[in-house]
This record gives C-alpha cells, sequence and structure tokens, in this order.
C-alpha cells in the first residue's frame, strides 16, 4: 500500500497544470513522458509487491508479465499519440466535427486493444496462478492504469462545443 500510495503521490507532485489552466503543449509532453516513465519503470515493482506470489511462480509470472508489457506498449505509444495530436488540434483550434469523430473511434479502438491483449493474456496467467492471483493482477493493472489515466484527465481539456458558454474543463466541488 506504501508503494502505491508513494506513487500517487509522485505522480502528483509532477503535475505542473491545474485542472482550470489551459494545456501547454511542452508542459503536457513533459508530463506524459515523466508520467510513462515513472510507472513503466516502477509498475513491475508495484505488481511484484502486490502479488503475493512464491518465488516460483514469480519466476514463471515473469516471463508472461513482460511479454504482456511489450503488447501493451504499441498501444500506450498510440495513446500518447493521441493525446498529443488532440493538444495540438486544441491549442491551434483545428478540433473540426471530423477530428473529433476520429479521436471518439480511436478512443474506443484502444480500449477495445487493451481488452483483447488482457483476456488473450489470462489464460496465460491461469495456466500457473490461481483464480484469485489472476484477479489480483487485473486489479493492479486496473488501478495503476487509472492513476496514469486520472492525472492525464485532469489536464487534457473537453472538446470544445459550438455553444460559446460551455466549460472545457470538469472542476470537481
Amino acid at each position: 500500500m506504501f508503494n502505491l500510495l508513494r506513487l500517487i503521490i509522485i505522480s502528483g507532485l509532477l503535475t505542473s497544470l491545474s485542472v482550470n489552466a489551459e494545456p501547454k503543449k511542452q508542459s503536457l509532453d513533459s508530463d506524459i513522458s515523466n508520467m510513462r516513465e515513472i510507472i513503466s519503470n516502477r509498475r513491475l515493482d508495484h505488481v511484484q509487491a502486490y502479488m503475493g506470489i512464491s518465488a516460483f511462480e514469480e519466476k514463471q509470472f515473469l516471463g508472461v508479465y513482460n511479454r504482456y508489457r511489450d503488447e501493451m506498449q504499441p498501444i500506450l505509444d498510440e495513446q500518447a499519440k493521441l493525446v498529443t495530436d488532440y493538444i495540438n488540434a486544441y491549442q491551434n483550434k483545428k478540433i473540426t466535427d471530423q477530428f473529433a469523430d476520429k479521436i471518439t473511434r480511436t478512443m474506443l479502438e484502444l480500449a477495445a486493444k487493451k481488452v483483447a491483449v488482457r483476456k488473450q493474456f489470462v489464460s496465460e496467467f491461469q495456466a500457473f496462478l490461481k483464480p484469485r492471483a489472476v484477479a489480483r493482477f487485473m486489479q493492479l493493472e486496473n488501478k495503476l492504469d487509472a492513476i496514469m489515466s486520472y492525472d492525464l484527465a485532469r489536464k487534457i481539456p473537453l472538446v470544445p462545443t459550438d455553444k460559446v458558454n460551455a466549460p472545457t474543463n470538469i472542476k470537481l466541488q
């Protein structure tokens, strides 16, 4: 629990933009890069710390886990590109209906790809882990993804609409 809390705090400290601020591309690119580096470098540490598996299981786990993360990496790269493309379009006021449709479809496709990879690897993990350990692993993956997603979501403005007064940032009271 302490390591996960530390990851959340570090991620929060990297946040240099407030929820109401307009995103600055260079700052957002830096935030994305820093966050991905921290999550990537520390993700396995967190997974290992919270899985509670035997040394024998861990050896098998690491082989499958590394292939799993290799399969996920191109999806994460596509997500980062989508965010960068969106911020560029947002800052240049070039979010057309066609572009909005494209990002909507791409977000859904990327989510489906993540689910497909997870489904593919669940059976591989089930070959040597008990069902509760596999469920715990999926929870850890979801939680780590949620931390990253939340941090990004706070910085990325909503798509502007035709309504002049429609807010582009969410303010949680």
